[in-house]
């Protein structure tokens, strides 16, 4: 019966203890229970798969892709031209497992490598600092996920007190100031029990108390998601470079970092109103709407709620989307600088759902899938190959 061959061999034989079944591996790997060793084969089953041709039809391989996505964590679509190479390789391993087969594994190793002259930058963590009123900046606890604030003390989720020192004097609208650096993010409770989440490479200025203001303005760039508690008498207002967003009670995502040449507001919930910076366009947001701001053209789209969220829900989700754009993700979430050996990155459009608590050379060897492109991690340069 053919095994998976882990490599150790004795004498040109496998010894009895490498020999495993891909149905153990997998399993483990969808409870969370493989090592990191196991982790890494499936990825490359997944990633790299060159099994034999399976008789499927074009809705049979529809299928078994769709109950592979479902069950891992990390699901790969590839490219527009090289999805069923792709999809054909998570079909094979579903099949192979399902059906008590086992083989082996150098069939299926990867057929490049990631060129990596130094250590491969680890995914981003729970990272924030917080800028007081007076200019005393705290780094926030990477162990906690969020800080709470309130009129009299700031505090973490599990209720241990940062700091009673929330302003350099009484003044009702002094701000603070939560930064996420790249590879980090974290979350803020607002003085009206508002949520926001803040991706890599963000920052949020409030103010320490809503009471005596007639609205509950925050300040944006980067990247949050909100969940703004409900209050018809003070409108909640975020200002994002070029626009600003109002609205009572919803739930929302808007991205406007200075590097996207388009911000994107989303809305999950409610309602909101986009306005642009120069106050001559408006529109109205209904639930799963999108508006689009370049410059001060605003358009409102049919949008991706999943999409849009993605990151808060930890992934890298991207649909159509070019290479430029997903690398810009990478980037902030891992802290790496993007740099193109010949200037022009490829414009060919990717499909795919990647776990943001992956390895970069996990999610790199995704991207590897297109066919075009190759990687070289420097340090924290990584070098765009065309082939």
């Amino acid at each position: 019966m053919p095994v998976i061959n882990t490599g150790r061999q004795d004498n040109g034989g496998l010894d009895d203890m490498d020999r495993l079944s891909a149905k153990e591996i997998l399993d483990r790997y969808k409870s969370g229970a493989a090592t990191p060793e196991e982790r890494v084969l499936v990825e490359d089953w997944i990633t790299f798969g060159d099994f034999a041709p399976l008789q499927l039809t074009e809705k049979e391989l529809e299928r078994q892709v769709d109950a592979m996505g479902k069950g891992l964590p990390l699901v790969v679509y590839g490219s527009a031209r090289n999805w069923w190479r792709a999809a054909a390789a998570a079909a094979t391993l579903l099949v192979l497992v399902a059906g008590g087969w086992y083989f082996y594994a150098g069939k299926s190793a990867p057929k490049k490598a990631l060129a990596v002259k130094t250590g491969i930058p680890e995914p981003g963590t729970n990272r924030a600092t917080l800028t007081l009123a007076n200019g005393h900046t705290i780094p926030l606890s990477s162990s906690q996920s969020g800080v709470v604030v309130n009129a009299t003390k700031l505090s973490y989720g599990d209720g241990s007190v940062i700091t009673k020192e929330n302003s350099s004097g009484s003044h009702p609208l002094a701000s603070h100031t939560v930064t996420t650096p790249r590879g980090g993010q974290y979350q803020v409770i607002l003085p009206d029990g508002t949520h926001v989440w803040l991706n890599a490479g963000s920052s949020l200025k409030f103010p320490e108390s809503f009471e005596q203001t007639n609205s509950r303005s925050v300040a944006l760039t980067g990247e949050a998601y909100f969940e703004v508690a409900a209050n018809s008498h003070q409108p909640f207002i975020v200002t994002a470079p070029g626009q600003q967003v109002e609205v009572l009670g919803t739930h929302f995502n808007i991205n406007c970092y200075e590097d996207e040449k388009v911000a994107r507001t989303t809305l999950l919930q409610g309602a909101v109103k986009v306005t642009a910076g120069n106050y001559r366009k408006s529109g109205i947001l209904k639930p799963g709407q999108q508006a689009m701001l370049s410059g001060n053209d605003l358009q409102i789209v049919a949008g991706s709620t999943e999409e849009a969220i993605a990151w808060k829900n930890g992934y890298f989700d991207f649909r159509n989307e070019p290479l430029e754009n997903i690398l810009r993700q990478v980037s902030r979430w891992y802290d790496v600088d993007i740099v193109y050996e010949d200037n022009a990155p490829s414009q060919e459009l990717l499909y795919g759902r990647i776990s943001r608590s992956k390895s970069l050379s996990a999610v790199l060897k995704v991207l590897e899938l297109s066919g075009n492109i190759s990687f070289k991690l420097e340090g924290q340069k990584l070098t765009v190959i065309k082939k």
